[in-house]
Formats: C-alpha cells, structure tokens, sequence
C-alpha cells in the first residue's frame, strides 16, 4: 500500500512546518466576457499574420514584375520620356549622377506607376489634401501648377547677356504669368505658393534696365480672367489667351492685330492635359482646343499661305498645325506638332521682317498668330537646340527678336544660359581680355613715367 499524506510527511526531511502565505488572493476564474475577448486578441493576431503574409507576397510580386516587364520609354499620360537603367561609370558614381538617374530610373520603371499616382491623389483629396505633386486642385474644375521661386536668376542673366552682346537689335520679352497668379482666386485657401506676380515685375524691371522691350500682358489677363485664359487640365494658356497676348505684343512692337482677323474653330473637346496627368487627378474634366485661322482665307479646309520647314527632321508642311495629333493624348501637339529645335516659318508678308523666337511650348500656340505679321518667324527651342545662335541669327538675317517663357518655365531653365553662353561667352572673355591688356599698358605706362621722373 502506499503511504498516505501524514505518513509521507514523516519520511521525509521537513522538518519545519509549511508557513502559510497570507494576504495572497486566489485567482479568479475568467468569466464567459473575459474568454470571449481573449479569443479575439488570439484572432487579432491571427489576422495580423495574414496581412503580412499578404504584404510580402505583394511586395514579391512587385519584385517580379520589375525585373520581368520591359522598361518604358514613354509615358503618353504625363508626356514625357522616361529614365532607362543608366549605366554606371567611375565619374558618375564619384559626383553623384548615377545614384540620382538610378532614383528616377525605380520611380519611372514602378510597375502599375499611372495608377498607384491615381489612388495617391484620391486618398489625399479624401483626407483633406489640397495638392498632389505640385498641383493644387482648385475651385471650378481647375488644376493649378505651383509656383517657386528660383534660387538662382540664370535666364534673366542670359537675357540681359543677350541684349548687351546685341545693342542694336530689337529684343523683346514677354514673361507669361501662369494660372496660379492670374487665378489666385480659384486656389485652395491654405495654398501658399510664391508670390509670382512679384517675381514678374522684379524680371521685367531687369530686362528693361538693360534694354529689352517689355510686353506686361498681367494688366489684360486680370480683366480677361473669367473668360477661359488657361486650360483646367493642363498648364499652358489657351488660344484665346494667347491670342489676348499677341494683341498685347502688337502695340509694344509696332504691329497691327488687326491686319488679319482670326476665326476660332474648336478641334477637339477631350484633351487631358500634362496636370492631370501629373497629378493623378484623373476625375478633373477634359478641355476643348481651339485654334485661330485667318478668317476668309481657307478656314473650312485648314489652309494657310506658310511654307514650315522642321529644320532638324528635314520636313516641309504647309500649316503650323499638326491634325495628326489630336488622336492622340498630348492634343496640345496640334500647335506646331510640339517642341523643335529649330523651326522656320515662311509666309507671303513681304516687309522683309525676320523675327526670332526663343522660347518654351508657351510660344506653341502663339507663333502663328506672329506668322501673319512677318515675312519670316525662326523658333529656336533652347532645351533642344545646341548649335550657336549667333551664327543661326546671321544666316536667317534676323531683324527681331522675342523671348517668350510662362514664368514658372523660365524660373526654372537652365538651358537659355547654356545657349547664351555658347554663343557669347568667347566674344565676353575676349573683350575682357583686351580690357585686362589695356589695363596692364596703362598701368605699364605710368609706371614708366614714375621711373622717368626719378631718373631725371
């Protein structure tokens, strides 16, 4: 038999009875609530795997695809040519530019990119956000670029560069303001960009220094404000804006807006342009172009009395107007089939005037309303041209020159300096040159004239 409890007490070695803890509760037991809501935290934690289980294989899948699908080149929503893998080199790991391109490369290549910029901007609408990459969504349909301020003046410099280099040829400048100043109104309430129109006059009043003409076209705009200046889903003006501009231009250069009258005719109602694309704010409504025909002369068939030549692709058209893009997404194209380097434009004006115009794709839908005015416009793109200009003025005996940027546009470019400098930087190092040589006979010279003196 086995020894009962006191009897196993007695063969063994405790020889001091148990003390008893006292003030020790017992421990309750769990009611019928307490073990519902344990099950819950234990199924909580359950699901938490599974979501991460799910994340993971999402971002697998992510993986897969990057690497499996081919690079893009383009992206027709935000028009625009896209990073391909850049090759590393010593130079450019060493300053930076490969760890930079390598960024841009992953941001362009992300698989599904166009529509996880979509649901970007519908969630940040949805909790309240006032702007999705640098575009403010604004009252009435609009979408409205922001504006900063540049670090650095570099097109202004370039221009006054320009002027001094040509004193004796009519330059003109015309600093288009953008929506976000002209309808500043339509602007989200807590929108804070930099203060545009500011920044217009401070440029104006440097050009006029250094001798430009000025064409201020802000005066006009904020009279015309409400009458459709700029599109809602992109950011260049619209015909009519432009067309309001090109009057502005003929009273400071001379010219007669009356000469030819125009007649608007609406060629697409569906254009979608580069903010929505930017913004992923695909909800915002489509716009109508327009383009402006002289009125009497061919308006129903298109035709025109230009001879266009695209000087870099070797092709000859007889409009400024390209019909071929409005089937496709960027309609803006219809204006003088997008940015060229070089763009001549004959017409049967015979004044013998030849006008220069260096500019962005502001000038796009802008320049055929000048084609009526001159014998010969020359369109220079500075982001795609890299011959010299000076040698391109002379040989297209160029009277005039106009310089037309929407100001968030020129604020940042760089490629006007560059193309400035190409072509003057010799002619300014060499009259420096000749200066620091005359200074150094003259100081030569009197410090002769001082060794004369203590000689005698």
């Amino acid at each position: 038999m086995g020894l009962g409890f006191s009897q196993m007490a007695r063969h063994s070695n405790i020889s001091q009875p148990v003390q008893q803890v006292e003030n020790v509760s017992r421990p309750r037991r769990m009611n019928v609530r307490q073990k519902r809501a344990m099950r819950m935290v234990a199924g909580d934690s359950a699901h938490l795997s599974i979501f991460a289980r799910i994340f993971l294989g999402f971002i697998a899948v992510v993986v897969v695809l990057a690497i499996v699908l081919p690079d893009r080149t383009f992206s027709e929503s935000e028009n625009r040519s896209l990073q391909g893998f850049p090759i590393p080199t010593i130079q450019t790991i060493l300053n930076g530019r490969f760890q930079e391109n390598f960024q841009t490369y992953i941001d362009d290549q992300f698989p599904f990119r166009d529509l996880w910029a979509g649901m970007q901007a519908v969630i940040s609408t949805a909790v309240g956000g006032i702007d999705s990459n640098g575009v403010y969504l604004g009252t009435d349909g609009y979408l409205i670029q922001d504006f900063q301020r540049p670090q650095h003046e570099t097109a202004t410099d370039a221009i006054v560069e320009f002027v001094r280099a040509n004193p004796d040829l009519p330059t003109y400048a015309l600093i288009a303001p953008t929506a976000v100043s002209v309808l500043s109104d339509k602007l989200p309430a807590t929108a804070v960009p930099d203060d545009q129109n500011a920044y217009i006059s401070e440029v104006d009043a440097r050009l006029t220094d250094a001798g430009a003409r000025v064409i201020d076209v802000r005066e006009t705009f904020a009279e015309h404000k409400d009458e459709g200046l700029y599109y809602k889903s992109d950011h260049h003006w619209t015909t009519y804006g432009a067309y309001l501009a090109f009057r502005q231009a003929c009273e400071v250069m001379g010219l007669d807006a009356d000469a030819a009258p125009f007649e608007a005719v609406e060629v697409a109602n569906d254009f979608d342009g580069t903010l929505k694309s930017k913004s992923g704010y695909f909800f915002a409504p489509s716009d109508p172009i327009e383009v402006y025909l002289p009125s009497g002369e061919g308006v129903a068939e298109g035709k025109h009395n230009y001879l266009v030549t695209y000087v870099d692709e070797q092709r000859v058209e007889s409009s400024p107007y390209n019909v071929e893009a409005l089937n496709q997404k960027d309609k803006y194209q219809v204006f003088m089939g997008g940015n060229h380097p070089v763009v001549r434009i004959e017409t049967l004006a015979d004044n013998h005037e030849v006008l220069l115009v260096v500019k962005d794709s502001y000038a796009n839908c802008f320049v055929p309303f000048m084609a009526e005015e001159y014998s010969k416009v020359v369109v220079v793109d500075p982001r795609y041209y890299f011959d010299d200009i000076a040698t391109l003025m002379s040989s297209e005996e160029v009277t005039q020159v106009l310089f037309l940027y929407n100001a968030t546009t020129y604020a940042e470019d760089t490629s006007l300096a560059s193309m400035i400098d190409a072509s003057y930087a010799a002619d300014r190092n060499n009259e420096q040159g000749e200066q620091d040589a005359e200074g150094e006979q003259d100081e030569q010279g009197e410090q002769g004239e001082q060794g004369g003196e203590v000689t005698q």
